[in-house]
């Protein structure tokens, strides 16, 4: 459509525009987009655009429909056009400025600067956009074209300038490629405008303040590489695990733990480069902060084994420089491909159970004995989440084990310990070492504390319905139970559901994590105390041994942990520090037991610590809880 305008205009260009940043908008809210930090700059940034678009045509409309009467609004729709741009290249810059993470005084000037000039240049285009509204040329809707404020044309150049030296001084934040190219967009879109200015044209102003937000929309919001190390990032590592069925192919991992960028980056460097320069056609992919995956084609690469132990090497020797602690995973498609590992999330799965079983510091290649114990773990852990999900307090594949406690004063076997074991369809018995991690992970371990504490109280009800005294039997509970507002309730509520007194039920709470919300878990304590239940304090001296949180704690006894009982015989100061450690808890009027009791030596000893019970193989290995009844009768005789 023409016009007599004295700088030449045409729709197509607006129209394009605002077409392009709609797609832009519907691609981003119906794909998959990677919405960083700084993603609201570019949605901001480009509804700027869309603004400015949409008012340019409207302000040309009226002025080729030559509507005198409407030529307020076409002021109006000029000053927002402008306006709309300005702020849409600013946030720009700051979209910019935080991707770079330019901070301290740099990041300062950046800010301060962006948003003076930027109110310099809006407060003067509505100053002049007004005063033309008001002269006598203000019916002339021909003329508001000319009105180019001075400062709206500084401001553009301004940001421009301060634009290409944040690219050119922090830009090595980012791969050369991507450097380069985003160098290339900027001159092209600067490029536009000055060609548009030569030839008195206005016609793609807003299309040139487009270009670079939906560059940065394509290059760190939808693409697969991390811009600051050139890596493939993990939808790149999705996709590319569907297309290697078939294929022989290694795939080597690294994990870094619990470092900074900057620490990690000389490791991941080593990693990264050496890939680069020893094997053929690899890929390397970012998987997630401090985890790296390159994988390769193994009848490419013959000498994988030598350049293996090479890089584990180079590593050994940059930790004699900086201690970081990382792990190192190998396996093979042949591995995995039976048994339906090649998928994203199955892979990354079995490389957690591997690196949860490896020392720090250490490497691995995976085996066929590697893949049957995932595969019982995976397992294990089906099985757990089906009986947690059930929750039924009689599940069948719970059982109760029972280890007597022998009591040092008469010389009787009154009370247990309930240990819990999994009787599985596929495995047979399987062992808490085997399981209670797996509770812990998945957060289950109070369903099985309830199954496993009904059970108990169960076999309770059941011998004393048969005339046996049984002074009580403790059930482990972990220490996050203890927050759990429903933890009281739910105790005492299966207590009192099987009809025994809750003095026959204690709580062993082990001493391995970190007593936090101490006044929570004193209160609830307290509680289960006042409703009669026994507290012990379990595993003493096997981790966070705090005497001030353990005495302010409301424990009637403390079980000392089996590694104290055999320390206690290695020598005489080791069995004097063992024995004040028990001298403590007798003083506080707390009763001890001693685990671990293997033969006499053990026994006498213990004793001699203050010992009020003992508990161990000498007298007896955990029983069905069906069992324990025979138990007693037999030492009772």
């Amino acid at each position: 459509m023409g016009n007599a305008l004295t700088l030449d205009y045409t729709y197509a260009a607006d129209i394009a525009t605002m077409a392009i940043v709609i797609t832009c908008f519907i691609l981003a809210f119906s794909s998959y987009t990677i919405k960083r930090r700084n993603y609201a700059y570019v949605v901001a940034g480009l509804g700027f655009i869309m603004i400015s678009a949409a008012t340019n045509v409207s302000f040309h409309y009226l002025i080729d429909m030559n509507y005198v009467g409407s030529y307020m609004q076409a002021h109006v729709w000029h000053t927002i056009r402008q306006v709309s741009l300005i702020f849409a290249y600013s946030i720009f810059l700051f979209y910019v400025k935080n991707l770079l993470k330019i901070s301290g005084s740099n990041g300062k000037i950046i800010t301060w600067s962006t948003i003076a000039v930027g109110a310099f240049a809006n407060v003067f285009v509505i100053i002049s956009n007004v005063m033309h509204a008001y002269s006598e040329n203000a019916m002339n809707l021909r003329d508001i074209e000319s009105v180019r404020s001075a400062a709206f044309n500084i401001a553009y150049v301004f940001y421009s300038v301060q634009l290409m030296l944040i690219i050119f001084t922090e830009g090595r934040k980012f791969i050369r490629k991507i450097r380069y190219s985003f160098v290339g967009i900027m001159v092209l879109a600067i490029g536009l405008v000055a060609i548009q200015n030569v030839f008195g044209m206005t016609t793609f102003t807003t299309l040139s303040f487009a270009i670079p937000p939906i560059a940065v929309l394509f290059f760190f919001h939808n693409n697969a590489y991390a811009a600051d190390t050139g890596l493939l990032d993990f939808s790149a590592f999705d996709a590319f695990l569907r297309t290697i069925e078939g294929k022989s192919v290694s795939m080597l991992s690294l994990k870094v733990y619990d470092a900074s960028d900057e620490k990690i980056a000389p490791i991941r460097d080593i990693f990264v480069d050496y890939n680069r320069k020893h094997f053929r056609n690899s890929y390397t992919f970012k998987i997630n902060p401090g985890e790296y995956t390159m994988i390769y084609k193994r009848n490419e690469n013959l000498q994988e084994e030598k350049y293996l132990q090479e890089l584990i090497d180079k590593f050994r020797e940059l930790k004699k420089i900086r201690p970081i602690d990382s792990k190192i995973v190998k396996m093979t498609s042949e591995l995995t491909k039976d048994i339906g590992y090649l998928t994203s999330a199955s892979f990354l799965n079995f490389k957690e159970y591997i690196e949860d079983n490896m020392e720090m510091n250490t490497d691995k290649i995976c085996s066929e004995e590697d893949i049957i114990a995932y595969e019982k773990y995976m397992y294990i852990v089906s099985q757990v989440q089906e009986i947690a999900r059930k929750s039924d307090l009689s599940d069948e594949r719970v059982k109760v084990f029972c280890q007597p406690v022998l009591n040092t004063k008469n010389g009787k076997f009154e009370t247990a310990e309930a240990l819990m074991r999994l009787e599985l369809p596929k495995y047979g018995m399987v062992f808490p070492d085997q399981f209670i991690s797996i509770l812990e992970k998945f957060d289950l371990i109070h369903e099985f504390t309830k199954i496993i504490l009904n059970k108990t109280c169960k076999a309770i009800a059941k011998y004393e319905s048969k005339g046996m005294n049984i002074e009580r039997i403790s059930v482990n509970v972990a220490l996050k139970e203890l927050r759990s507002p429903r933890f009281c309730a739910d105790i005492i509520g299966i207590i009192k559901m099987n009809n025994i007194s809750p003095s026959k039920v204690a709580l062993e709470i082990t001493e391995s994590q970190n007593l936090t919300a101490q006044d929570r878990i004193k209160a609830v304590m307290e509680e289960l105390r006042e409703n009669g239940i026994v507290m012990y304090l379990d595993d003493f001296g096997t981790g966070y041994s705090n005497f001030e949180r353990i005495i302010g704690l409301p424990f009637d006894i403390v079980k000392f942990d089996r590694s104290l009982t055999i320390l206690s015989g290695k020598d005489e100061k080791s069995f004097f520090m063992v024995k004040s450690f028990s001298d403590i808890f007798k003083n506080a009027n707390h009763s001890i037991l001693f685990e671990g009791v293997e033969d006499e030596n053990d026994e006498e000893r213990c004793i001699r610590m203050n010992a009020g019970y003992l508990q161990g193989f000498k007298y007896s290995r955990p029983i069905p809880v069906e069992k324990l009844g025979e138990f007693l009768d037999s030492k009772s005789a």
